[in-house]
This record gives structure tokens, sequence and C-alpha cells, in this order.
């Protein structure tokens, strides 16, 4: 009973299992629900390119940033801060994959405007 989507992976088991709690058309809704936040979850972790950053982007980065908040990334220095959620989103950016590219790439038409609506 494996439920297949766009991105040619499959809900767990667990998954399988909340969703069969429900029925009919809230099912519907939320295995979309279910599948836009995979979909998004993945292009947060980064996994949907080689990720290698330089140096230079890096730098690029902080200069767009707010005085303070560059300050505080600057801490954590170049190997954790590039780890961070706001500099993983402007690298993918800068390899032409946003989010919203992205999210249009694997989700229907239907699971795109709710995610649009969210």
């Amino acid at each position: 009973m494996d439920k297949i989507f766009k991105m040619s992976l499959t809900f767990t088991e667990s998954q399988l299992k909340y969703l069969s709690q429900f029925e009919g058309e809230t099912q519907i809704k939320m295995e979309k629900t279910l599948r836009i936040g995979i979909v998004a979850s993945q292009y947060h972790k980064g996994d949907v390119i080689k990720f290698e950053p330089t140096i230079q982007d890096w730098e690029d980065w902080l200069g767009g940033l707010p005085e303070r908040a560059a300050v505080i990334f600057r801490k954590y220095g170049f190997e954790k801060g590039i780890l961070a959620f706001p500099f993983r989103r402007f690298y993918m950016e800068l390899k032409d994959l946003g989010l919203e590219e992205y999210m249009k790439k694997h989700l229907s038409i239907e699971e795109l405007a709710i995610w649009k609506n969210t």
C-alpha cells in the first residue's frame, strides 16, 4: 500500500499508519499536506544539490546581512555558519534553485496552490 509521489519516494510505514486514521477527502487532504511537508523538508535540508559553498559565497552572504546578524554569524565561522538555514537557502538560490521553483517541480498544481496559501 505504498503511496508514491512525484519525487519517486514513498511514505514511510509511520506516515502510512498516520494517514490510515483518516478517510475519504480528509485522508486525501492529509496526504497532500504530508507530501508538501516532505518536499519542503528535502529542499531545506539541502539534499537536492551538491552543497559545496566557498568562502566567497559565505562572504557575499554576510555582506547582505544586517550588521548585527553578520557579526553573530562571523562568530560561528565558515564551517558552522554554512550549516545555518538562512545561508543554505541563500546558497540554493545562488545556484538557481529557489524554493518556489523547487516546489513547482515536485508538487502537483493543486498541492502547489495549497502550499502557496499556507
